[in-house]
């Protein structure tokens, strides 16, 4: 996005929309040959914007994690991944991030693991009191002390939000 565009964006608070946004990833399997999407049912954040730089926190729920296979969900949750039991959200804490530059420097926290992960960012609209924004980036599994990589599926995971966010007062 432009500087101009990037002015456009109101300074204040941001609080997420859960049901006009997505929580998504995306991760390799079948050996490779296809990325497996999916999200999170469960999450909330807010973004803070201030003179065309935005902080962001989120938190989604880590049982609520849906693939559309529900076995997969099922092991994805247990502690060969998610941990769900022990580790009940997955957290998005971007520490800087520049609206005109499209990026954002970002920590993932899974599993108790906190990981950097640097974010494109894209201005999808703004006006008024609505804000929304699309941010890709990714993380590896590894590094959340996942099961290494098995049965095709691959190291990293893919991060996919589109999130619609309202201004509070």
């Amino acid at each position: 996005m432009s500087e101009q565009g990037a002015a456009t964006v109101a300074d204040g608070r941001y609080v997420v929309d859960p049901a006009n946004s997505k929580a998504g990833f995306r991760a390799r399997g079948g050996w490779g040959l296809f990325k497996v999407p999916g999200h999170f049912e469960e999450f909330g954040g807010e973004v803070n914007v201030a003179g065309g730089q935005f902080t962001a926190s989120g938190k989604a729920s880590s049982s609520s994690i849906n693939t559309r296979l529900g076995m997969r969900d099922w092991h994805l949750r247990t502690g060969d991944y998610l941990h769900a039991k022990s580790h009940p959200e997955i957290g998005l804490e971007v520490t800087q991030g520049s609206l005109a530059e499209g990026r954002a420097s970002a920590q993932v926290s899974v599993r108790g693991k906190t990981v950097p992960s640097e974010l494109r960012v894209e201005v999808l609209e703004a006006g008024g009191d609505r804000l929304r924004l699309k941010a890709h980036g990714e993380v590896a599994r590894k590094a959340f002390g996942m099961r290494p990589p098995a049965f095709g599926v691959g190291p990293l995971i893919e991060l996919d939000l589109e999130i619609t966010a309202v201004r509070s007062a």
